[in-house]
């Protein structure tokens, strides 16, 4: 790529989708490794541009750039939430066209947009992610009697980073190296045949990397967002419902805002800390946790004897609330759990073996990529969940717990959507049964963009 024109010159001649792709990525890597998958969202953050995630109520809306109005401003990358990661990595680099390109006017980003700067920007992503070169030295390794198999598009897709489709279509149509009926409106029908879940399932694949990418190059847009106060009144409620309904108490979300809201303005003389109605009591004392969480100083020491006392606020307004805080003395029945607990017996010494590892972690808390540690602490909380190290409220406890060593390193605290209860137990189950923590990332990397979604769109977008 050494005689490749500039990016301002690729911008200035009205160059191809693919020249400019490779201006970009020749400027880009000129001092540093090309390494595939290339991270789209890393490139955003070196160029100091902050991207955000948002639940779109409109449907086809994949992305938008939001330009600087002036010298003192900077421009806001927002991407669909709800999207697969590979698809929020093409949006990504999508985006970074239209800064690239049209940084003068703001773009809102249809599926399907026939706009002629639209197909630029997705025939740049894809030039991006899967630089010309490249694509053709994998399928060159692939090929035989001049085509590739689905297998190997997966194969190839994987490699870049990026979906089954995007990538079939590009082979199909740039390269031509698809056997059999290639027809628009047939291949995606293959496609649909081919059965791309079952398949990368069956081959171990996992879109963990792509998250790792994704979260590293987050940090200066995911940390620090809020301050607990703020955290408090825009996201427990949220927090509060979800979490308990996870654990089958059945609230209404306007009953959980207004016990939270007592809870909050009067404390221990709420009315609630009295009420004698089973769920309302657990609300406010979940309630009372989580303020008590928030109100955790960072200059404050962390253990696991924390645990003890996030669990005692969460039973303190029961009628007997000497029952919180102490480990269990019996061996439970987990209704619904797909996971094993430890014997009651072995709780205290499995306790006190995590201990170390909880102060390491803490000790070193800015010593490793924001990704590492957030997969640390998903591990310690799965081994807390095998502990099981209360009678009663460890899921509720537990997550607490994880969300205070998240918010030590300037994360926001995450809920789990009850939608999401299912995939989350499953992956539990994965975990205690097989070591395999992947399914378990999954869900707490996307729990914490939709953290910084939530906790963002009143003072972003």
């Amino acid at each position: 790529m050494s005689d490749m024109v500039s990016v301002e010159q690729a911008v200035q001649q009205g160059a191809s989708p693919r020249l400019l792709a490779q201006a970009f990525l020749s400027e880009y890597f000129s001092s540093r490794a090309l390494v595939y998958p290339i991270n789209p969202f890393q490139m955003l953050t070196d160029l100091e541009i902050p991207f955000v995630f948002r639940a779109f109520e409109d449907k086809k809306l994949e992305g938008m750039y939001l330009p600087a109005q002036g010298p003192d401003d900077i421009p806001v990358v927002a991407i669909n939430l709800k999207r697969p990661i590979a698809r929020q990595r093409f949006s990504a680099a999508h985006e970074l066209c239209h800064h690239i390109k049209d940084r003068s006017s703001s773009q809102l980003c249809a599926l399907g947009d026939a706009a002629p700067v639209e197909k630029y920007a997705e025939s740049f992503a894809a030039e991006l992610l899967m630089p010309f070169s490249a694509m053709k030295e994998q399928i060159q390794l692939r090929l035989k009697n001049g085509f590739v198999s689905f297998n190997d598009v997966l194969e190839i897709a994987e490699f870049f980073g990026v979906s089954f489709q995007s990538c079939l279509f590009r082979t199909a149509y740039i390269f031509k190296r698809i056997e059999g009926s290639c027809d628009p409106k047939k291949l995606p029908k293959r496609a649909a045949r081919y059965q791309v879940k079952a398949q990368r399932d069956a081959r171990g694949y996992t879109d963990t990397r792509l998250y790792e990418q994704l979260i590293d190059a987050s940090e200066p847009w995911l940390t620090d967002l809020a301050s607990p106060e703020f955290i408090r009144q825009q996201y427990c409620n949220n927090y509060v419902f979800n979490d308990s309904r996870l654990e089958g108490v059945d609230v209404e979300a306007g009953k959980v805002a207004e016990i939270a809201t007592d809870i909050r303005l009067h404390k221990s003389d709420s009315p609630y800390c009295s009420e004698t109605h089973k769920n309302e009591v657990e609300i406010a004392g979940h309630a009372c946790m989580y303020a008590d969480l928030l109100s955790i100083r960072k200059t404050d020491p962390i253990s696991l004897y924390t645990l003890l006392r996030l669990n005692e606020k969460l039973y303190s307004c029961s009628p007997e609330p000497r029952f919180g805080g102490k480990f269990r003395t019996a061996n439970p029945v987990v209704v619904g759990a797909k996971f094993e607990t430890l014997d009651w017996h072995e709780v205290a010494p499995a306790m006190s073996t995590l201990y170390p590892e909880v102060q390491c972690l803490i000790d070193h808390i800015r010593d490793q990529p924001l990704s590492r540690f957030v997969e640390d602490v998903a591990r310690m909380h799965h081994r807390l969940t095998v502990i099981h190290p209360f009678a009663d409220g460890n899921g509720r406890t537990t997550r607490g717990f994880l969300n205070l060593l998240f918010m030590r390193r300037g994360l926001p605290p995450i809920y789990i959507k009850v939608s999401e209860k299912e995939e989350y137990q499953e992956a539990l189950a994965r975990a205690d049964l097989k070591y395999d923590y992947n399914g378990l990332y999954g869900v707490i990397f996307r729990s914490i963009l939709r953290a910084q979604s939530e906790l963002t769109e009143s003072s972003m977008l």
